[in-house]
């Protein structure tokens, strides 16, 4: 009886830390998710983009450019900050790369604004994280 706690404890803990997936702290740029849109498709790995959202094409789908090129991103309203921002406000985008007929398009997770000092412009709509509970609630 013993040994069978032991071995669900051990089953149990084991599958908790599995759960763990770490993101791509680095900043890219467009040319090198061009370049590894294959590899970063199929592991669901995320990537951060540095630039401009320059033009809105078509309901959720943005154009973006950095100084490497531009690139089709997919953004839901509901991950767009509360904050106004125009074509020559910087931004931060943090997404998945899919492949849309074999040309790459960043899925995007969450989009921060940056100020000319290179600071996260807080977005209003946010809660702030509580001392007891160090997360933040993800909003669809």
């Amino acid at each position: 009886m013993k040994n069978l706690v032991l071995i669900s404890l051990l089953f149990i803990s084991t599958a908790a830390s599995a759960q763990f997936v770490s993101s791509d702290s680095k900043i890219h740029n467009v040319q090198y998710v061009k370049d590894n849109a294959i590899r970063y498709s199929f592991t669901d790995r995320t990537v951060r983009l540095n630039g401009y959202i320059v033009e809105h094409i078509r309901e959720d789908y943005y154009l973006f450019r950095d100084a490497s090129g531009d690139m089709r991103v997919e953004i839901y309203p509901s991950r767009m900050p509360s904050t106004p921002f125009t074509k020559n406000t910087r931004v931060t985008l943090t997404g998945e790369v899919d492949l849309f007929f074999l040309r790459p398009e960043i899925f995007v997770s969450s989009i921060s604004l940056i100020d000319q000092d290179n600071n996260i412009v807080p977005d209003s709509r946010m809660p702030a994280v509580s001392k007891r509970n160090n997360y933040q609630y993800d909003y669809y």
